[in-house]
């Protein structure tokens, strides 16, 4: 018995899967569960499995190509006799297509006296229509030069031709215009400039481009800024860097580990900056899971930390450099990036100040991190250097409004520049 493969849903916003690579050969054997087809979804590179043990043939989909979710894309047969059957059926009907009957060429009649076409010439014009106009002393020049005056051109009113018109031509030139002088600088040809060619986008990328715009169509998006003090967060993290380092440990702390642990905890205390706006009502899901966007060479997608609140730090960070790895190893999984309540977009690593991100739907809210940079801060009224980020929030105005933003944002600052609630808050 034959099982078709098809393109499988791995996600609620998959419409189609583009075909990578083919994991096995036609005519080779597969075993049930082992991995027959790289495909590219719209947020990662997935597997997929036989769903039989057989024999793989009639692949209908060829490298590059994409077919949307549930299309059939090969079989898998159950037996060699099975494939063979299957197999000289369409090469005998491949071999059929194409051959048509010759049709029979109905003869066309010849009249009994063809008409016969003679060339007509045309009239010869009349004397009032090859009289030149040229002044008398003109024709007194061409007549003694033997100039015939149709081949002059003339200048004067309603293309007269004058006496000086009959001098240049006898000496070469067109028309009274001096040639231009040679340029004692050769110039270049033009030349046209090269044809842009639309180039194809990955399936991530075109969803991206989706969800974009239907973030900035469905939300009512406000930014608001706000700096924060990074000292404390920095030296922390580069003591228990240092102490797992001498533990012999290869777990790092990333600054996204407390940024999510931060996020989730503030999220705590204002619950609505996670409502999520659905027909017109708001719903507040269980618990904080928080996306942590991970840049791609063709994207970005957001993976999700589950119940940031309730786990300790270092096991958020753990997670997020699992899943961090599997990103970039096009791994993940769907539920890997279903469900976050929160996301946070850290561009730290480059020299931007504040930016402005756009909120990943069905989420109320999205916090943006700058880069840390040292700044003259004003401290018990006297001067001295701190190091500090601009936070940028992103709210949907639909489910919340400034101020509660602004309280929301401002536990967040409280928290990263007194990192120790880390550990004292669950």
């Amino acid at each position: 018995m034959a099982t078709n493969i098809v393109i499988p849903s791995l996600g609620l916003t998959m419409e189609e899967g583009i075909i990578v690579e083919w994991l096995a050969k036609d005519g080779e054997r597969v075993e049930k569960e082992e991995a027959v087809l790289l495909i590219e979804t719209d947020k990662a590179t997935a597997e997929v499995v036989a769903p039989a043990t057989g024999i793989l043939g009639g692949i209908v989909a060829q490298v590059g190509e994409a077919f949307p979710v549930g299309v059939k894309v090969a079989t898998i047969y159950a037996t060699h006799e099975e494939y063979e059957a299957d197999h000289n059926t369409e090469t005998s009907r491949g071999s059929t297509e194409g051959e048509t009957p010759a049709a029979e060429v109905p003869a066309i009649e010849q009249p009994a006296d063809p008409i016969r076409l003679e060339p007509r010439m045309p009239a010869p014009p009349s004397e009032r229509e090859v009289r030149i106009k040229a002044s008398p002393a003109a024709k007194k020049l061409a007549g003694e030069l033997g100039i015939p005056l149709a081949d002059v051109a003339g200048t004067g009113p309603g293309g007269r031709i004058l006496e000086s018109n009959v001098a240049l031509h006898a000496k070469g030139a067109t028309d009274e215009t001096p040639p231009h002088p040679k340029s004692a600088f050769p110039v270049a040809a033009p030349t046209a400039a090269p044809r842009a060619e639309p180039q194809a986008v990955s399936a991530m990328r075109k969803t991206i481009a989706r969800r974009m715009v239907q973030s900035k169509l469905e939300t009512a998006p406000v930014t608001i800024f706000m700096e924060a003090r990074m000292d404390e967060a920095i030296n922390l993290r580069e003591r228990l860097n240092d102490g797992l380092r001498e533990q012999g440990g290869s777990l790092k702390l990333t600054y996204d580990a407390i940024f999510a642990k931060t996020v989730a905890l503030a999220m705590k205390n204002h619950p609505h900056m996670q409502a999520q706006w659905v027909d017109d009502k708001l719903i507040y899901p269980g618990g904080v899971h928080v996306g942590v966007a991970v840049s791609l060479p063709d994207g970005l997608v957001v993976p999700v930390v589950r119940d940031a609140d309730s786990r300790s730090l270092m096991a958020i960070a753990a997670d997020i450099s699992r899943l961090a790895l599997e990103a970039r190893a096009g791994k993940l999984k769907p539920d890997d990036m279903r469900g976050g309540t929160v996301t946070i977009s850290n561009l730290g690593m480059y020299p931007v100040t504040g930016f402005t991100p756009v909120i990943n739907l069905p989420e109320a809210c999205i916090l943006g991190i700058g880069s840390v940079q040292e700044k003259a801060i004003a401290v018990d009224g006297a001067l001295t250097i701190g190091r500090v980020a601009v936070l940028s929030l992103t709210f949907d105005h639909r489910v919340t409004d400034g101020a509660p933003a602004a309280a929301f944002l401002t536990e967040f600052k409280s928290i990263v520049e007194r990192p120790y609630r880390l550990f004292l808050e669950h």
